[in-house]
């Protein structure tokens, strides 16, 4: 497969993973997000694969399912999802189809949207809780800054959803939730998918750049640091606090 040509060096390659194991439908299909590459026009348009994300077999072939299959040809048959600016990663929660897209925003708005089939964001059209017509809203989005709600580009997230049989070592209240985090502010933050209300701080803001999440097998809570070139680890200790 080939892509479409890149122009600039920003706003390219995004975050791979498999949909949801327990589906026979969806364990093989490969989920790739795409960046507009500097070019807004190009979310919004069925003939780039910029600004999207793509929906693949695991042997590079395309579904005849997916929402475009039709109007579309060659390597565009892939999109399953338009109008976004910078998905630079996103998450598929265990033992659901629940896909959260963490969108990097422009002047205003970061964004975490829920994966839905066909969707179209808006970008460039709207940003952030704005919206019209045909266009999906966010779950949430929290506007820039460098406090602690705020931020400048959402780079991880990860639903707690420890493997099967795993004793996790966060109460069950975290289970489910949806986490967080922002490379500028360095806060992870804890949003409940189930009534989107606002997220409360989980761990507090720091310098050091996180750019990905992941729940290990044990049930701790583990980060990338780009400043610090280390991956962290959080634990959940009794009591008080991680």
């Amino acid at each position: 497969m080939r892509l479409a040509p890149l122009r600039a060096t920003n706003h390219n390659g995004g975050a791979i993973h498999f949909g949801n194991a327990d589906n026979v439908n969806e364990r093989d299909k490969l989920y790739v997000a795409v960046g507009e590459n500097a070019r807004p026009e190009a979310a919004q348009s069925l003939g780039t694969t910029l600004g999207k994300m793509l929906r693949i077999n695991k042997d590079g072939t395309i579904p005849a399912d997916n929402p475009f299959y039709t109007k579309t040809t060659g390597i565009r048959k892939a999109i399953w999802a338009r109008g976004l600016r910078n998905p630079f990663t996103f998450a598929v929660q265990p033992g659901t189809d629940k896909i959260s897209i963490n969108d990097v925003g422009a002047q205003t708005w970061e964004e975490i949207n829920e994966g839905v089939k066909g969707a179209n964001y808006g970008w460039p059209c709207y940003e952030g809780p704005n919206g019209g017509s045909g266009f999906k809203r966010p779950v949430f989005a929290y506007r820039h800054g460098f406090s602690k709600t705020t931020g400048q580009a959402i780079t991880g997230g990860a639903f707690y959803d420890p493997a099967p049989g795993a004793t996790s070592p966060f109460p069950p209240e975290y289970f489910g939730d949806y986490f967080f985090t922002d490379i500028a502010t360095g806060w992870i933050r804890q949003l409940d998918p189930a009534t989107s209300e606002d997220p409360v701080t989980f761990k507090p803001g720091s310098g050091e750049q996180p750019v990905e999440l992941k729940v290990g097998p044990e049930g701790d809570l583990y980060f990338l640091s780009r400043s610090a070139g280390s991956v962290e680890s959080i634990s959940y200790t009794t009591p008080p606090a991680p």
